[in-house]
């Protein structure tokens, strides 16, 4: 049996919030959506689904633009 949960919230670090779920989820996937980031974070990589490619080790992530 497969399904689609979907969580919404806000925090300083959203990136390991959405790990610590998927974690604590036994989840294999991460679904995330890639919207505009500035330059800056273009450059520096510090956007959420840049920490998520660096930091989700052992998952697959799908990354929706």
């Amino acid at each position: 049996m497969s399904h689609v949960a979907v969580k919404y919230g806000h925090d300083d670090n959203i990136a390991r919030n959405i790990l610590e779920e998927a974690r604590s989820g036994h989840h294999d996937t991460i679904a995330v959506g890639r919207t505009r980031v500035s330059r800056i974070k273009q450059i520096f990589g510090d956007g959420t689904t840049d920490h998520l490619l660096h930091d989700a080790k052992g998952f697959a992530i799908w990354v929706v633009e």
